[in-house]
């Protein structure tokens, strides 16, 4: 997922130059420099998200035979909400841990790697975005993840006992 960012970052880049330089040849030449705005603030909003505000974040709660694999920032995807944050994978859990706005904290989503039913692929909007959990219950966890694919991997080897 980070190459499809860095392309869209060089496209929107590209497209803003373009729309400067010729924007009395191209009949919409300041619609197609507000998309490319509009796509280069998104990718940087959530590359900032996760560089500076994720970075504090740390998973304290650790059992004694408890270890982390993989963590990662990370947004967790809803019916109608994104909420940004950290994802940690252990041999026994997935965590998610989110920011709240101003120090409000939001409580952490736990699923013990036993509960797992099935891992998948998500996509948001088309656009490859991460991988969605579903446990034993029915309930369904959306993450995101740069390679979903190692994510993917790493839940089904499931060592939990």
């Amino acid at each position: 997922m980070k190459n499809y960012r860095y392309v869209a970052l060089v496209l929107a880049t590209v497209g803003i130059i373009i729309s400067t330089l010729y924007n009395d040849l191209l009949p919409n030449g300041q619609f197609l420099m507000g998309i490319c705005i509009g796509v280069l603030f998104v990718i940087l909003a959530q590359a900032l998200t996760n560089r500076w505000l994720n970075r504090n974040i740390k998973l304290d709660d650790l059992a004694s035979n408890e270890e982390i694999l993989l963590e990662e920032g990370s947004t967790n995807f809803s019916a109608f909400q994104a909420k940004s944050g950290k994802l940690f994978l252990t041999n026994k859990r997935l965590s998610f841990h989110s920011a709240g706005l101003f120090g409000k904290s939001n409580p952490p989503i736990d699923i013990k790697r036993s509960a797992i039913k099935k891992t998948a692929i998500y996509n948001r909007a088309l656009l490859p975005t991460g991988f969605q959990v579903e446990t034993k219950e029915g309930t369904t966890y959306a993450f995101a993840a740069d390679d979903r694919e190692k994510w993917i991997k790493m839940l089904e080897k499931n060592t939990s006992k």
